[in-house]
């Protein structure tokens, strides 16, 4: 496989985001849209002109072709979707479904975005029990996060890669059967192996647990797609509910009402701008007219990843400047190259003098790549990041 010839063949379809001209390593955290994403902007506009109120089926028919492309990503058929703006509206969704109460306990891990880990900290200045596994030393985060649940736990959720390592979670199918057994609730973040690392859910323990997904970063359908997936057997009632979550039921009198959540919107919120939806469509439908699947998603990645990791490691610098975050395997590495540094913040800013794009965080910098980054683009990136230094 040609990654390079792949990436030349993509360019000219990002031409808007000009990633050719640029060098855009913010893969991880906002991918470029293909020039068709557009006229998904448009469509939605003449749909709501030509139809008004009754353009809501034209934007449930982009939705499903979005779940459908994640059923098909996790090997999924049976799995509820439901969608939401943000992966914090579905998150608060389904807590609320846990009945928490002072003193019940929360497993979750110091490494969760910061949607995940502020909540859970709000949780517990209220008074849950939160118990934040360490990811410091990562060979050991499954068993000591295996360690901390028991039968009483309320809940866990856990990320399949963390966002600032791009580490993925080691034995977590392991972790979700316990979860299951104990009749845990277990909500896995999939922001940022989604698209990137082959996970199958059909057929396996993972259908038993939710899991968190967003479009906003490798799947490339922009802010305002995001899903929660629940399994077919979800007994949970968030008691923070939207009136979307039950269309079926507003033609009730409201003294015959009682609280019910129609097929794949249990967890679903209120009136929403679709515009973000008829987008992504346009993003999946390219994705399928250029075989970008996940045949070829996961080794542009891999390759991709190591190949930043190589380049970086040749120019010799000075580990006490800037060094590698961690020396894990292939197998177990995601989407992105992280590297450690004092001068994170600074770098980021000189870089971005420069038209190049990273991100950074306390002493973090990260570079992700995408299907359209050459190899050429990154001896340049790491060129650039040697002069900053």
């Amino acid at each position: 496989m040609n990654l390079d010839q792949i990436a030349l063949s993509l360019q000219s379809h990002y031409s808007d985001f000009k990633v050719s001209e640029r060098l855009l390593f913010t893969g991880h955290s906002h991918q470029a849209w293909p020039n068709v994403a557009k006229q998904g902007l448009l469509e939605c506009y003449y749909d709501a002109a030509n139809l008004v109120d009754e353009k809501w089926e034209k934007a449930f028919e982009r939705i499903e072709q979005l779940r459908s492309y994640l059923r098909n990503w996790y090997k999924d058929p049976r799995g509820k979707y439901t969608p939401a703006s943000s992966t914090h509206d579905l998150l608060i969704k389904w807590l609320s479904a846990l009945a928490l109460k002072p003193n019940d306990e929360i497993v979750t891990t110091g490494g969760e975005f910061y949607s995940i880990f502020r909540q859970t900290k709000a949780l517990h200045e209220n008074g849950v029990k939160v118990t934040f596994v360490d990811t410091e030393e990562f060979q050991t985060i499954d068993e000591r996060l295996y360690a901390a649940i028991h039968p009483d736990t309320k809940a866990v959720i856990i990320s399949r890669v963390f966002f600032e390592s791009g580490l993925r979670m080691q034995n977590l199918e392991a972790i979700a059967q316990k979860c299951v057994s104990f009749g845990v609730p277990c909500l896995i973040d999939d922001y940022h192996g989604t698209n990137v690392v082959l996970e199958t859910i059909g057929g396996t323990v993972f259908e038993q647990v939710y899991w968190l997904i967003g479009g906003y970063k490798y799947l490339q359908w922009g802010e305002g797609n995001c899903f929660l997936r629940y399994p077919e057997t979800c007994t949970l009632k968030p008691t923070l509910t939207g009136w979307f979550a039950s269309f079926s039921t507003l033609k009730l009198k409201k003294s015959e009402y009682t609280i019910q959540y129609d097929d794949q919107m249990k967890f679903a919120g209120a009136t929403f701008d679709p515009t973000s939806a008829y987008r992504a469509s346009k993003v999946v439908s390219f994705f399928e007219e250029h075989q970008l699947n996940k045949e070829i998603l996961p080794v542009i990645y891999r390759r991709r990843v190591s190949e930043l990791r190589d380049v970086f490691q040749s120019l010799g610098l000075d580990e006490k400047k800037i060094a590698l975050a961690h020396h894990e395997p292939e197998e177990s590495r995601a989407g992105f190259m992280t590297l450690r540094t004092k001068d994170a913040l600074g770098l980021q800013k000189r870089l971005l003098k420069k038209d190049v794009f990273t991100d950074a965080r306390g002493e973090i910098i990260r570079f992700g790549p995408a299907p359209y980054t050459t190899s050429r683009q990154i001896e340049q990136v790491m060129e650039l990041l040697k002069s900053a230094i």
